[in-house]
């Protein structure tokens, strides 16, 4: 016969962002009897623990926290924003990251890259290294998001989200943690395993200063910095490597389409992942980079709404043609117009299963709809 024995502690914390908060602490010991070697112990151990896990999960609200947090981001923003006072430090770092990555857009050497996302445009540029395998790239993505400046904003400035710290295995991500220096500027530590049999985890730390410049414009910069919170290698010798990064992210105010706010965003990043790493991992990492700007996108998405409210006015269009006899011509300049507004995608908003480069044109004579779609499938 065995033994156990457990004691839990649940402590009531502040709530947070309207969700009531407690800690829960469980320690348990456990005699199993006989002679146990000590790997079969190690290994059921985190079974027995299990329960915490289980209580997160049955109370878990973590749409809920993230949404309110960048709520209350979004809101100082707009509201303070412009009345935040900036050091010499702080304006030189905006104007520094800035510049760099201006100076990288009058160079014509711009390659294109295949985006996973038919929205999000990507490209990048080298920058020479001590030898032709080697060497640096800076990208560069834009797309067009479904929401306020300040939203973005807000949305690419909270990092320790909920939901970003539970994808931290999907993307290699070891550990993150911020440390704030004021309203409008962290630091920002990372830890990432690359998934390249050989390589050591790369670590990063930077400095992130967000500033609004005008009612449609808002800069977000983030430069490598030196802090003694944060030793080089962990503190653990060899172990990590640090890496260097610096990013520019640029939130553009657009005309809204139909109600439902538009944000233009440039989002340009240069990683160094030091030591000899190989131009083809550079090559290969650069677009899982770049594809933040998808997860920002598909985060605030409102094709639905769009679909819906276009088929809506395409359906009273067409009810009108029939009970008017409205010319052809009519019909179609009015059909055009309704198809042109969004001249920024030639994409349909919804994606055509795989096909990467799929077009839509329709025409509309008379009352009658007639369709064309283009693709192209390899």
């Amino acid at each position: 016969r065995g033994f156990c024995r457990g004691l839990y502690v649940i402590e009531s914390l502040p709530i947070r962002s309207g969700v009531e908060q407690c800690r829960v602490t469980f320690v348990q010991n456990i005699d199993a009897g006989g002679i146990i070697p000590t790997w079969v112990v190690d290994k059921n151990t985190g079974k027995a623990l299990n329960i915490v896990q289980e209580i997160v999960d049955e109370f878990r609200q973590d749409e809920k926290v993230d949404a309110a947090e960048i709520r209350e981001l979004t809101t100082f923003i707009r509201e303070a924003g412009e009345e935040e006072v900036y050091s010499e430090e702080e304006e030189a770092l905006i104007k520094r990251v800035r510049q760099k990555f201006l100076d990288s857009l009058k160079e014509g050497n711009w390659r294109k890259l295949r985006s996973p996302d038919n929205f999000v445009t990507m490209e990048s540029i080298e920058q020479p290294g001590n030898n032709r395998e080697q060497g640096t790239l800076i990208g560069r993505s834009v797309t067009v998001v479904d929401a306020t400046i300040e939203q973005c904003a807000a949305w690419n400035y909270n990092k320790m989200t909920r939901k970003k710290l539970n994808e931290r295995s999907q993307n290699g991500e070891l550990s993150k943690k911020m440390i704030k220096i004021n309203n409008h500027s962290d630091l920002y530590y990372l830890l990432m395993d690359l998934g390249v049999a050989g390589l050591k985890p790369r670590e990063w730390l930077v400095r992130m200063v967000w500033k609004v410049v005008d009612e449609n414009t808002i800069w977000t910069s983030a430069e490598d910095v030196k802090h003694d919170d944060f030793p080089i290698g962990g503190g653990k010798g060899n172990e990590y490597v640090r890496g260097s990064a610096d990013a520019f992210y640029k939130f553009e105010k657009l005309p809204d389409v139909r109600g439902v706010p538009q944000t233009r965003v440039t989002y340009c990043q240069n990683v160094d992942l030091k030591g000899n790493i190989p131009k083809i991992i550079a090559n290969n990492r650069v677009t899982k980079v770049l594809a933040y700007l998808s997860r920002m996108r598909v985060k605030f998405d409102r094709s639905e709404d769009f679909d819906v409210r276009r088929r809506a006015e395409l359906g009273r269009m067409i009810k009108k043609a029939k009970s008017t006899k409205e010319s052809s011509a009519e019909a179609l300049k009015r059909f055009e117009d309704l198809y042109s507004e969004r001249r920024d995608c030639e994409q349909p908003r919804k994606d055509f299963g795989l096909a990467h480069e799929s077009k839509v044109h329709a025409t509309l004579f008379g009352g009658h709809g007639w369709g064309r779609t283009s693709v192209k499938v390899r």
